[in-house]
């Protein structure tokens, strides 16, 4: 199975080795007002994997310098492996682990072309940002749900570019925009469907993250635009602590999820 990416992997792997410095792995224990976005994902895996056993087998596809296999290790207790064709993302996905004090493997393999010792192995598949970079959106799902083990389930997530975040991406930087397939939660439910995957939920998530805009490394007026996007979400974040409550909606939210399974 072969698909042409609108993001090669010559572009992820420049971005990857610009980042030299770790991030940090999620930590759902932090309270402040910055971590709140790894607080509503957090949120949103206990509900989606309430019934998920530990020591079941999850895979992150898309797994370049993760933060996430080290989270669902220990705040779930899963046996976690990444999966990501960059090396260099590899390498880094790997010394986070590490540096968690975490056990996981990490793959450097094409989603289209993996191992076949990865084909219907796992129990949970996640991707954060991988499907919308594909034209054939339902290729790339049936391309991760060959790695689901029966009975397992799927949880895509992508950014909401049909909203807000589209137009300031397309206006920042009309290259990165370029690069995606803009999906709502109608089109990704399409999508899981039409590969036999049944859908338990999928809609939009968070109020308001101004901050997933990607705005170009160089140029005039990058900062003051990172400054604006920055403080303009964290308004939003702190009138939602106050009771004054966005819900969830296509216009500000940043991001899509989708809950699917395979049936056994």
């Amino acid at each position: 199975m072969v698909q042409t990416s609108l993001a090669e992997e010559g572009y992820w792997g420049a971005n990857w080795a610009r980042e030299r410095a770790l991030p940090r792995p999620v930590d759902p224990t932090d309270a402040s007002l910055a971590n709140s976005v790894d607080r509503a994902w957090h949120d949103f895996f206990r509900a989606a994997l309430a019934d998920l056993p530990p020591g079941s087998r999850l895979l992150e596809i898309g797994a370049a310098r993760s933060r996430w296999l080290p989270y669902f290790a220990r705040n779930f207790g899963l046996r976690v492996t990444g999966l990501d064709y960059s090396q260099e993302g590899c390498d880094q996905a790997r010394a986070i682990l590490a540096r968690a004090g975490q056990q996981g493997d990490v793959v450097c393999a094409d989603l289209f072309n993996p191992p076949a010792a990865l084909l219907g192995r796992f129990d949970l598949v996640a991707s954060f940002g991988v499907v919308e970079h594909f034209q054939d959106t339902a290729g790339a799902i049936a391309a991760c749900a060959r790695l689901l083990a029966p009975g397992g389930r799927m949880i895509t997530t992508v950014p909401n570019l049909t909203g807000a975040i589209g137009t300031l991406q397309r206006l920042l930087d009309p290259k990165v925009y370029g690069i995606h397939v803009p999906l709502g939660p109608r089109e990704l439910r399409v999508a899981h469907e039409r590969v036999g995957l049944d859908v338990d939920r999928c809609g939009y998530l968070m109020p308001a993250n101004w901050r997933v805009v990607v705005v170009p490394p160089t140029g005039r007026g990058r900062r003051l635009a990172r400054r604006a996007l920055g403080g303009a979400t964290k308004l939003v974040w702190a009138a939602d602590r106050l009771g004054a409550r966005v819900p969830p909606n296509r216009l500000t939210s940043p991001y899509v999820a989708c809950v699917a399974r395979l049936g056994r």
